[in-house]
């Protein structure tokens, strides 16, 4: 796997555009695909505190860039092969 920074994580993948899929431990899932076939994932909130300040609706799309992700990675065959972590 390739670490990159948030920032040229947005820079590069910034304009896709995810669709919410799923709630887990005070972070909300999007997910999306790329032109190539591979999946991009990003995630938002992170703590308790935080994520009562969303508001996030079924099936909702959005950009990445919009989002402000506190992670999100792109994955091809289920292995994350570019991703940041900053949280």
């Amino acid at each position: 796997m390739s670490d990159i920074t948030k920032d040229e994580f947005i820079d590069k993948y910034g304009e896709i555009i995810v669709q919410f899929r799923s709630y887990y431990k005070y972070s909300f899932t999007y997910e999306g695909e790329l032109k190539n076939g591979d999946s991009i994932m990003a995630r938002i909130g992170g703590d308790s505190d935080d994520i009562y300040r969303i508001e996030v609706v079924n099936n909702e799309t959005s950009t990445i860039a919009s989002l402000d992700p506190i992670s999100a990675g792109i994955y091809r065959d289920g292995s994350e092969i570019c991703g940041f972590y900053d949280y």
